[in-house]
Order: structure tokens, then C-alpha cells, then sequence
């Protein structure tokens, strides 16, 4: 499976950006400086375009700041709000996890995710986009 272009967009942004990374909610931002962190999902939902800064919060087009939609996690080809991998656990950087959330909430790093992604892209989307 290749990555499509919102994909191939996604995963460069984590690359580019390992000091956006954050944990436990989609993302949040400073509002005086408009720095943010994010957790993966949410940097990928905000590059699909369905999710949307509310404030300092980082939210899905249903409002959710801590998990992606349906229309969120299908916009970037995944299989859930997680960001599951089709085939149970596996090791991304030193963490072994059922989930891109997982990944980025346990440890991984951004670039340790983005190349997780592109090595085993199967694993995670359900279709490129």
C-alpha cells in the first residue's frame, strides 16, 4: 500500500515537527504565541482539515478534544479513533502498542511514528488518502 498525498502529508509534518509532540488530548496551543503541541492524531487531523483549533484546544469537526471522529479517522484512511494496527502489538521506537495513540502517548517519538507509518503503512490505514 502507498501512502496518499493527505498521508504522505501527515507523516512528513511529523517528521518535520518533533516539537509540536504532545500527550493526552488532540492538541493544545498557547495563545499568546500560537505554539502548539499535539498528540499524532491531531496533527493529522488538523492537515486532513477535520479538526479545528476551539480556542486553545484542538478538536474534531464533532467537538471531541481527545479522540478523532468517524469522519476524522476516516478522512486519514484509519481503521478507528486510535489509529489500530490490523494485526495487534508491535514495537514502534522502544514501546510495544495497539495503536498509533498508544505510540504517541507511551513514548514514541513523532519521528519514531512517522517511520512506523511509512514501513508499514497495511498496518494502520484501511485505504489511501
Amino acid at each position: 500500500m502507498n501512502l496518499g498525498p493527505i498521508q504522505t502529508r501527515w507523516v512528513e509534518s511529523l517528521e518535520a515537527h518533533p516539537e509540536r509532540q504532545g500527550k493526552g488530548r488532540l492538541g493544545i496551543r498557547d495563545l499568546a504565541t500560537g505554539e502548539y503541541r499535539a498528540c499524532c492524531l491531531g496533527e493529522g487531523g488538523l492537515i486532513a482539515g477535520v479538526c479545528k483549533w476551539d480556542g486553545e484546544y484542538i478538536k474534531t469537526i464533532s467537538n471531541s478534544p481527545f479522540y478523532l471522529s468517524e469522519e476524522a479517522y476516516a478522512a486519514l484512511g484509519l481503521r478507528n479513533q486510535l489509529g489500530a494496527f490490523i494485526s495487534g502489538p508491535h514495537e514502534v521506537g522502544s514501546v510495544t502498542v495497539n495503536s498509533l495513540a498508544d505510540a504517541n502517548d507511551e513514548g514514541a517519538t513523532w519521528s519514531e511514528i512517522a517511520a512506523f507509518i511509512r514501513a508499514n503503512p497495511e498496518e494502520i490505514f484501511k485505504e489511501s488518502v
